[in-house]
């Protein structure tokens, strides 16, 4: 109902119908009796909850856009199941608290934290503000892994190791060398293992990068493969292409790697940029011809592709993390020549 009016008003000494002044009364019964709306009562107005059928109040609620809490707790322990704490100070205390989801500062950092229901111990969920495996190997060479009692299945990640850059050409129209492509990569895939089962693991060895100096620049070599499970599932990301070694006589820079593949089309991607790294996932650049400069590396989430050299103190950097490939040596520049840089190893990640 909207705000009340009265119907009637009455002067003194004036003549009052019934009709008139029960109608006053009417308007005011009418209200209170079932039909008092929200623009009827204050907005100080001190209503106790027990006064309040909260069992009418919608258990959905939609929270679309910015949702801003400016209390410092929202406690819903009053519902089923769990609940969520907001900005506590310290892990919150056992008993009607245990099943609750909270945050709290955690190395100076807001981490999400689970008082668990059963025994009341407290499981941080978040590090560093992102969630992460309660286990993390990660296989760096040719090796196993024996699945611990209890885990049935793991996420494998695998990086095919980077491919070597092309080294320049050492003649005076010699070119710049291509770079390494970047390994091929195997994201977060869900893997059934058995208990006390050991698994066989191959690492990619990154590729080694071209001589410099002759007519020709020497190519890179590629990147090997890494697998997980190398005698049953055989999950595998190949390694980058080899950098081809710059030309001479304007037979044309080096091209640049390619990059690896793997079973879900993580490739390496794109044509890398010229003298600077390459982007995510990328093959490795082409030598860039009017400065004979090297082509810069493909790169991918897990590891940066090298940058080409491009002037005579600017060596070609090799591949960073797990399958940068390496950067193209530049061409004769100033009578300076530089070989291809290696391409960084692949790596197995299981996090279980």
């Amino acid at each position: 109902m909207s705000l009340v009016s009265k119907p009637y008003t009455f002067s003194s000494g004036a003549t009052i119908i019934a009709a008139e002044h029960n109608a006053n009364f009417d308007t005011l019964y009418n209200d209170y009796n079932g039909n008092i709306s929200n623009v009827n009562v204050a907005n100080n107005a001190a209503i106790h909850e027990s006064k309040l059928d909260l069992s009418t109040i919608a258990q959905d609620i939609d929270f679309t856009g910015t949702v801003s809490f400016t209390a410092a707790t929202v406690d819903f322990s009053a519902f089923e199941g769990t609940y969520i704490l907001f900005n506590e100070t310290s892990a919150p205390a056992t008993g009607v608290n245990q099943g609750a989801i909270y945050t709290k500062e955690a190395g100076g950092q807001t981490e999400l934290f689970y008082r668990e229901e059963s025994s009341g111990d407290e499981v941080q969920i978040t590090s560093n503000g992102l969630i992460s495996a309660a286990n993390q190997t990660k296989i760096t060479v040719d090796g196993t892994w024996t699945c611990p009692v209890g885990i049935t299945s793991v996420m494998v990640t695998v990086v095919g190791a980077g491919g070597g850059g092309g080294g320049g050409a050492n003649f005076p129209d010699g070119r710049g060398g291509g770079g390494g492509g970047a390994g091929g990569y195997v994201q977060r895939l869900a893997v059934a293992v058995t208990p006390s089962t050991t698994y066989t693991m191959q690492v990619g060895v990154g590729g080694t990068g071209g001589i410099a100096g002759g007519i020709n620049g020497g190519d890179g070599t590629a990147g090997t493969d890494s697998i997980f499970d190398t005698t049953g599932a055989a999950i595998t990301a190949e390694g980058g292409g080899w950098g081809k070694g710059g030309q001479t006589n304007g037979a044309g820079s080096g091209t640049g790697g390619i990059g690896g593949n793997s079973l879900d089309d993580h490739d390496g991607g794109w044509d890398g940029s010229d003298i600077t790294a390459g982007s995510v996932a990328q093959a490795g650049g082409d030598g860039w011809a009017p400065l004979t400069a090297g082509g810069g590396a493909g790169s991918n989430p897990y590891g940066q592709g090298g940058i080409g050299g491009n002037t005579a103190v600017n060596y070609p950097t090799a591949g960073t993390g797990y399958g940068g490939g390496g950067g193209g040596g530049q061409g004769f520049r100033s009578t300076v020549v530089r070989a291809g840089a290696d391409g960084a190893d692949g790596a197995v990640i299981l996090e279980y």
